[in-house]
This record gives C-alpha cells, sequence and structure tokens, in this order.
C-alpha cells in the first residue's frame, strides 16, 4: 500500500501517478489527487489525516480488494497518462498533422 497523506500540493504529485502505474493500491490525501483524473473508491482511496490509518489497514486486511484497487489504478494511468494521451495535444500546439505525432 502506497500513503500519499500530503497537506498540500501544487499540480499533479507524480508519486501518486508512479504509484499507481506500479499497480500498488493508493491511499492519497484530497490535495495529493490535485489535477489527477480518478475515481476514488475505483483507482484508489482517498482520506484525510483522520482516516488514513482505517484506510491503509483496510487495504491490508483485504489483499483482493487491495489488488482491485491497484489494477485499476494501472489501467487509469495506462488510459489517461500515458505518453500517447500527454503528447497528443503537442502537434497542434507546433501545428503538426496528428499522423505526424502519432
Amino acid at each position: 500500500v502506497v500513503v500519499a497523506p500530503l497537506r498540500f500540493a501544487h499540480g499533479v504529485c507524480p508519486a501518486v501517478l508512479e504509484a499507481m502505474a506500479m499497480v500498488r493500491p493508493v491511499v492519497a490525501s484530497p490535495a495529493a489527487l490535485a489535477g489527477i483524473d480518478v475515481t476514488p473508491g475505483v483507482h484508489l482511496l482517498v482520506a484525510d489525516a483522520a482516516e488514513e490509518a482505517d484506510a491503509v489497514a483496510s487495504l491490508l486486511g483485504d489483499r483482493r480488494r487491495a489488488r482491485e484497487l491497484g489494477l485499476a489504478g494501472r489501467a487509469r494511468v495506462e488510459a489517461r497518462y500515458g505518453w500517447k494521451d500527454r503528447l497528443a495535444p503537442l502537434a497542434g500546439i507546433l501545428g503538426c498533422e496528428a499522423s505526424a505525432a502519432g
């Protein structure tokens, strides 16, 4: 289980995306999710400081749920944050053909 207990964040937290990409179940604070397109409870768990320990314990006690979150998180990163998706707008910005950028 990866815990991202950030209280302040500026933009996307790479550590959360990296953990998801490694098929790790993630427990993140609301601040750690800034700019990340996920569904809490599907791709990861969201917990404030008072809830973090319980959220982590729940995943340590339920390996199946932890695995489901890890797999869903990995799928989300692949679908939403892969190089192809992140670089897609670049062709328009540079005035290139979309087929040349892909």
